[in-house]
């Protein structure tokens, strides 16, 4: 699961780099609207393969939390490491890497890659699920703290 969610997280940096990158909206006539010609340029809207969940499961879990087997689970999803709220985050780290192997190995930050992103999709999860904005500031914070220092992958 730390695998999904680290390409989860990954895709998120992605994404939202290419939304960046092309925000640049096109009129009828097929200029921008700050007048620059569009040619070249293509609009397509994203659909992103990775999402674990969707809406109406993330609302089916909510409205079901305080009957089983979804208030067990929940509540074992609240006991995991992840999803304390008092999760101390492994990271942020400037630059990441998952190279080589054995002696040669350069995993700097990745462990603790995973672990953030593992948790802060846990308690994104847990403050939607829940209503409780502990877990939605703690998601954000863990978030913000690897946007404002990760460099390199």
């Amino acid at each position: 699961m730390n695998r999904i969610l680290t390409i989860f997280f990954s895709g998120l940096v992605v994404f939202f780099l290419n939304c960046e990158k092309n925000n640049d909206e096109v009129t009828d006539n097929g200029n921008t609207k700050d007048g620059g010609n569009s040619e070249g340029t293509s609009i397509t809207k994203m659909v992103h393969l990775g999402l674990l969940t969707t809406l109406d499961e993330l609302n089916i879990v909510k409205e079901n939390q305080n009957i089983e087997p979804w208030k067990s689970e929940l509540a074992a999803l609240k006991a995991s490491a992840s999803g304390n709220l008092n999760y101390t985050m492994k990271g942020p780290f400037p630059n990441i890497s998952r190279t080589g192997s054995g002696e040669t190995s350069n995993l700097t930050g990745w462990a603790a890659h995973g672990k953030d992103a593992t948790a802060c999709y846990v308690q994104a999860l847990l403050g939607y699920i829940t209503g409780d904005t502990k877990y939605t500031q703690n998601a954000i914070n863990i978030i913000n703290s690897w946007s404002n220092t990760l460099v390199s992958m």
